[in-house]
């Protein structure tokens, strides 16, 4: 069971499915690749024979259990490797995103020296607020939750936005001050190699163009009256600080490019939702530049 889940979250494979209504059971990865299992493996078979029927093992809150497990079990063997390491300091990495219920939740890693070689391993995620303060006093509570001493805290690494860097309000500045010591703060580089790429191809003028019109038909495209009427999926935001945010916004715009297209002229000759000039004028010019 532990082999199943560990293989199904490492290839981001949903575990649950839906209900069978026919059949009385879950039509899930999980539960299939254990029954193809069983019907392969004499001894597995054996098992669940045998087993109670009420102690199958197979329900939704055990799976969510063993999850727990491996992930408590993987953590506690990250700390120890940082509390074994060459040298006793180490550096903290946290970045954020939003997930798709718009909370902010960022992932903390730790970058150490093992036997000669840097290291960074994922310690957890966590949700978090925009304030400062309060995400400053999770990073260290947090650290000293898994059993890593704030006081070897290194050098910290975060992205270019003011709640990160800011040498006064910023998260680095609060941590610096609430532990009492000199800790750097380092703006990731792969952050600031995205920020160069961003600022070389908005100084080519036909590509700064091409993203102006995919920010316009974000925008257009999140207007609740255009949303009654388009069929396709949701379109994306340029968000300069997020991960290859621009081709994912390409794709989108690419993939639905006939619904969108399809959506525009609706909006001079829909009489249902009283669209105004500034409306038809921008569904008219997005047409043209499509």
């Amino acid at each position: 069971m532990i082999e199943i889940l560990i293989f199904l979250i490492t290839n981001e494979v949903a575990i649950r499915g839906s209900w069978d209504i026919d059949n009385h059971k879950e039509d899930g990865v999980f539960r299939n690749i254990f029954e193809f299992e069983i019907s392969h493996n004499k001894e597995l078979r054996k098992c669940a024979e045998f087993m109670p029927k009420n102690a199958t093992y197979l329900s939704p809150d055990i799976q969510n259990e063993l999850i727990w497990t491996i992930a408590k079990i993987t953590r506690q063997q990250i700390v120890d490797d940082v509390l074994s390491a060459d040298i006793p300091y180490y550096t903290i990495l946290v970045d954020g995103t939003k997930d798709r219920t718009n909370k902010e939740i960022v992932s903390m890693a730790v970058r150490y020296v093992k036997n000669g070689q840097p290291v960074e391993s994922l310690l957890c995620f966590e949700t978090i607020t925009f304030d400062a303060e309060t995400n400053a006093e999770l990073i260290l509570k947090t650290l000293k939750k898994y059993g890593l001493d704030v006081l070897y805290i290194l050098s910290q690494c975060y992205d270019g936005a003011n709640v990160m860097r800011g040498d006064h309000g910023g998260i680095q500045r609060i941590i610096q001050d609430k532990l009492g010591k000199v800790i750097p703060y380092v703006h990731c580089f792969n952050h600031r190699l995205h920020l160069v790429i961003i600022a070389v191809i908005e100084n080519i003028g036909m590509v700064r163009i091409f993203f102006d019109n995919i920010k316009l038909i974000y925008s257009f495209f999140h207007r609740a009256k255009i949303q009654s009427l388009y069929k396709g999926s949701t379109i994306l935001n340029l968000v300069v600080t997020r991960w290859a945010g621009h081709v994912r916004a390409t794709n989108v715009v690419y993939e639905n490019y006939d619904e969108i297209i399809e959506t525009l002229p609706q909006v001079k000759s829909h009489t249902s939702y009283n669209f105004d000039a500034d409306d038809i004028a921008l569904s008219t010019g997005i047409r043209v530049h499509a």
